[in-house]
C-alpha cells in the first residue's frame, strides 16, 4: 500500500463509530483534496490576498488567472498551519476558509460535499481536530515540498498523474463513492495537464476508468 494509502486508512480508523464504513470515502476525499488545494495555492497566497484588496468578482478571477495561471483561489487569512493552531475555533475557521474560495471550488464543497455538515458531525464527535491534524501531515505540494510539516508523502502528481487514480482505486475506492470530489479533481487535472501535456495520457486513462470521459 502507498504511503498516501496508509494515511487514508489512518483517517478511516478515526471515523469508526462516527460514520459507517461505506461513508468513509465521502469524508476522506474532500479533506484530502482540500489539503491538495492548500498546497497548490501556498506559493501565491500573499499575492492573491493583495489582489483581493483591489479586485472582486469576475475581475479578481481574471487577475488571479493572469498572475498565477490558476483558475481558482482562496482569499482567507487562514492556511492549514494557522487552522491547526486554534483547535477550539477549528470548525468555525474551516467554514470561513471554505467560504473564501473562488465560487467554482466553494460551491462544490458547500453544496455538493455538504462539507459544513461533515464538519459539524466531526466536531460534535470530538474528532475534527484529530482528522484535520492527520490530513495536514500529508504533503500534497506539486513538488512534494514541505507544506505544513510532519511526515511527507511524495505524491506531487496527485492531481494530474497516475498516483491519484491508483491510490483511489487501490486504497480509497472501496471505502465508498467519493462522488463530487471528482469534479474538483477533474477541474484541477485539466489545468495541470494544460501546463504539463505529457501527463495527459495518465489523466485520460484515469477519467475513463471512472467513466468521466
Amino acid at each position: 500500500m502507498s504511503k498516501l494509502g496508509n494515511f487514508v486508512w489512518g483517517i478511516a480508523d478515526q471515523l469508526r463509530g462516527v460514520y459507517k464504513p461505506h461513508q468513509y470515502g465521502g469524508v476522506i476525499l474532500p479533506f484530502t483534496i482540500l489539503r491538495r488545494l492548500d498546497c497548490i495555492l501556498e506559493p501565491n497566497r500573499d499575492e492573491v490576498r493583495q489582489l483581493a484588496q483591489k479586485y472582486s468578482g469576475g475581475a479578481l478571477d481574471v487577475q488571479v488567472r493572469r498572475k498565477t495561471g490558476l483558475a481558482f483561489y482562496n482569499t482567507s487569512p487562514f492556511d492549514f498551519p494557522l487552522l491547526l493552531d486554534d483547535p477550539e475555533g477549528l470548525r468555525a475557521n474551516l467554514i470561513d476558509y471554505i467560504a473564501k474560495f473562488s465560487p467554482n471550488v466553494r460551491d462544490i464543497f458547500i453544496e455538493k460535499f455538504e462539507f459544513t455538515e461533515a464538519l459539524k458531525k466531526l466536531d460534535n464527535a470530538g474528532i475534527l481536530w484529530a482528522v484535520f491534524d492527520r490530513v495536514s501531515r500529508i504533503d500534497l505540494h506539486p513538488e512534494a515540498g514541505d507544506c505544513g510539516g510532519g511526515q511527507r508523502v511524495a505524491v506531487g502528481d496527485l492531481v494530474a498523474g497516475q498516483s491519484f487514480g491508483a491510490v483511489y482505486m487501490a486504497d480509497v475506492g472501496h471505502l465508498g463513492d467519493a462522488g463530487p470530489a471528482w469534479e474538483i479533481h477533474r477541474h484541477l487535472a485539466r489545468q495541470q495537464v494544460a501546463r504539463h501535456p505529457a501527463q495527459g495520457g495518465a489523466f485520460d486513462r484515469m477519467m475513463r476508468l471512472r467513466g468521466l470521459r
